[in-house]
């Protein structure tokens, strides 16, 4: 459930070749006092403008210009996530609990998705840092940078549809929903300066957040009952750390040093989150979970969260956190043992 960066809406690969310019510092005429003492200070402090640019004249984020070590650490905060989840997904399909073809196919979609997600985001600070961001090249790997997160967020709904029964026919409902999110954040990006040009009055991080959460207004609790409450709840706070990093996204741009590579490591956070659910639960609901006695009991749901808060049910605590963080776990929960998958 990941947002793309809250910029301006984006022309067409040729239109941004030849015409899109993003507003220098000293081009308005109306700067406010306050305005001109930023630029001094930030001009004449080697430290802030090492961390930090000013918030140019236009005073929108989008316009921000990173600074050279700012856009070095957007490209290592997504090149990390690539070698961290491509070992650990390695690790788990070395492990035999990916077995039948759903299991596979959720495994690949969700994979490629995270990996092209992460790898586009990393070219594109890459030729900012090395080109600039007014170039075209770097132009152009901006619209793909922001098409690949509609990409990925259909991407990260592809597991839960693929593994858990949803019934009722309300998978094949939610999935053609995300789909059509999918298809129109890609119109958006690439073709709507032909037709469709509607979406470009659509705010970018607010159609994908809303196509990160619809799905939790679609699905039954039959979803609760089918899933460890645990694995759900990974769920709902990977899309909290997506949304909370929004925040960074849209207001941090020059006025917070590094702003968006904090926004990057809450994107990392989130996948973090979806990533334990899938492999952690989702991938071994067979071993789990006996679905005979509670399916489609909404009380049976509420138990278990009551039980989990007032701690008389033990958490089933995935196998594949480092055992650092079990430990950690195990003192702060006051040594209640835990129940390992």
């Amino acid at each position: 459930m990941s947002t793309p960066r809250s910029d301006p809406p984006l022309k067409s690969p040729s239109e941004h070749i030849h015409q899109n310019k993003i507003p220098s510092d000293s081009s308005s005429s109306l700067s406010t006092p306050c305005q001109n003492f930023t630029k001094i200070h930030h001009h004449s402090c080697p430290i802030c403008s090492l961390l930090m640019n000013p918030l140019p004249a236009s005073r929108n984020g989008a316009d921000y210009i990173p600074t050279p070590l700012e856009e070095g650490i957007n490209v290592l905060t997504h090149i990390f996530p690539i070698f961290f989840f491509s070992y650990y997904s390695f690790q788990i399909w070395n492990d035999d609990i990916v077995n039948n073809f759903f299991e596979k196919f959720a495994v690949i979609t969700y994979g490629m998705g995270m990996n092209v997600l992460f790898g586009v985001s990393s070219l594109y600070h890459f030729m900012c840092l090395w080109l600039g961001r007014n170039d075209s090249m770097s132009q152009l790997f901006r619209i793909f940078d922001h098409a690949t997160i509609y990409l990925f967020i259909a991407c990260s709904y592809t597991p839960w549809l693929a593994l858990v029964d949803f019934g009722r026919g309300i998978g094949h409902v939610l999935t053609g929903v995300v789909w059509t999110f999918c298809f129109a954040g890609l119109v958006k990006m690439f073709f709507s300066h032909k037709f469709m040009k509607f979406l470009q009055n659509v705010n970018n991080v607010t159609m994908t957040n809303v196509m990160g959460w619809i799905g939790c207004l679609m699905v039954p609790s039959a979803l609760m009952t089918h899933v460890p409450v645990e694995a759900f709840m990974l769920l709902i706070l990977g899309g909290c750390f997506f949304s909370f990093g929004c925040i960074f996204l849209v207001f941090g741009n020059g006025r917070i040093p590094f702003s968006h590579g904090i926004w990057h490591v809450f994107v990392f956070l989130g996948v973090l989150s979806h990533f334990t659910a899938l492999y952690a639960y989702l991938l071994n609901l067979d071993s789990i979970y006996h679905p005979d006695s509670s399916h489609h009991s909404k009380q049976i749901v509420l138990d278990q969260i009551l039980d989990l808060i007032a701690g008389k049910k033990d958490w089933n605590y995935p196998k594949y956190f480092v055992p650092e963080l079990v430990e950690w776990y195990y003192m702060l929960t006051g040594g209640r043992s835990v129940s390992k998958i």
